[in-house]
């Protein structure tokens, strides 16, 4: 970006105009009702008739909680390339967030331009609706005949890798690209934070990577969800990231407040935690994804806890689980089974030709064991 592009961009802090955000906000809105038709609807896809089981897809796939996140770039990222005439593209790397970029190319009409049959009616939208994650119709990420997608988004970790990829060699080009943070646990993810060292300003283009934290992937929380702003902030900034957090305000009837970022000053450094040891949130992370619940975190007030001690003395654990009431001793674990009554090794014959009985075949038959110490008999019933 040059200093004429810079001395248009708006100073942080300003805000849209009435109109502008109005707009922008029905815009939002429909790409947000044209992505859940996708994920739900078979027919009746303006809801004229009321709805009925027939209407609503027997099998859904799709994963709605990244797609309004998804809506709410594009439709920035719009606002920004016709305002200052870039040359960008959007690349989606969240799984299974097609509904977003199928609902926005076809409100602004190139998905109907590259498929015709696919148009901007009654009967466009219910095939459009119908088409999504559906035997004959699309996947339900943002596949290759997406139009202006060249990043699946189903095979999770390279939205960066095909992001810088895009801009190397071309100097003009802008990539947004949305990492999703269940992709941002997958190894091809975390190592591309890396790729901004191969870009060079003078013959290659720029990459604009967003970190959608919307809190899941496809069956557990998430990590990153789940690290306070500052620690997720310095490790951005070690992997040499501008990091910029904007939350969302509520202004009005419901509309999303819009932040507008641009060249100035930068903010006021908060102040650096105390010096912990690099394993300090390690284990405090597992639990998180476990359990949903930052043990650092102060339940009360959200501010971060101090570890004073450590107990390791089993006696001491034992006491202190013991007044809380909880059990000490670990589970039972069900007895190993014997040798299959049919193993060759114990056959035997008396001198008459009779067959001797082996010890273990009485110590190890399963009908004449006792139960085990369980409430449940875990015996299996022929």
């Amino acid at each position: 970006m040059n200093q004429d592009d810079a001395k248009r961009l708006p100073a942080v802090g300003s805000s849209l105009a009435a109109d502008e955000l109005q707009r922008m906000d029905a815009y939002w809105r429909a790409a947000n009702y044209l992505s859940v038709g996708q994920i739900y609807l078979l027919d009746n896809p303006l809801l004229k008739a009321p709805l009925q089981r027939l209407h609503i897809k027997p099998r859904l796939f799709g994963q709605w909680g990244t797609t309004p996140g998804l809506n709410f770039i594009y439709v920035h990222m719009n606002r920004v390339i016709k305002q200052y005439d870039l040359d960008m593209i959007f690349v989606a790397g969240p799984g299974h967030g097609g509904p977003a970029v199928v609902a926005n190319t076809y409100l602004e009409g190139s998905y109907s331009e590259l498929y015709p049959d696919v148009s901007q009616d009654e009967e466009g939208m219910r095939r459009l609706f119908r088409q999504f994650s559906f035997p004959g119709g699309i996947p339900s990420h943002a596949a290759p005949e997406t139009p202006g997608s060249i990043n699946e988004g189903g095979e999770l970790g390279y939205a960066l890798f095909h992001a810088y990829g895009a801009v190397f060699d071309n100097p003009d080009l802008i990539a947004c690209c949305v990492v999703g943070d269940g992709e941002a646990e997958t190894g091809p993810l975390a190592t591309s934070w890396h790729s901004n060292k191969f870009l060079n300003p003078a013959r290659d283009g720029a990459v604009l990577p967003i970190l959608h934290l919307n809190g899941y992937m496809i069956a557990n929380p998430t990590v990153l969800a789940r690290i306070p702003g500052v620690p997720l902030r310095q490790a951005a900034q070690r992997a040499k990231q501008v990091v910029v957090q904007i939350e969302p305000a509520i202004t009005g009837e419901g509309a999303p407040g819009v932040v507008v970022l641009g060249h100035a000053s930068p903010p006021t450094p908060e102040p650096a935690p105390p010096k912990r040891s690099p394993a300090h949130y390690l284990w405090a992370l597992l639990i998180a994804r476990i359990y949903e619940v930052f043990p650092l975190l102060c339940p009360m007030c959200g501010g971060q806890m101090r570890l004073i001690a450590f107990i390791t003395e089993g006696t001491q654990i034992k006491k202190i689980l013991n007044h809380l009431g909880v059990d000490s001793e670990p589970p039972h674990i069900s007895p190993a089974r014997g040798p299959l009554l049919w193993d060759d090794g114990g056959d035997a014959q008396m001198g008459d030709g009779a067959q001797i009985e082996p010890d273990w075949v009485t110590d190890w038959d399963l009908a004449a064991q006792p139960a085990p110490v369980y409430e449940v008999d875990q015996r299996i019933s022929w």
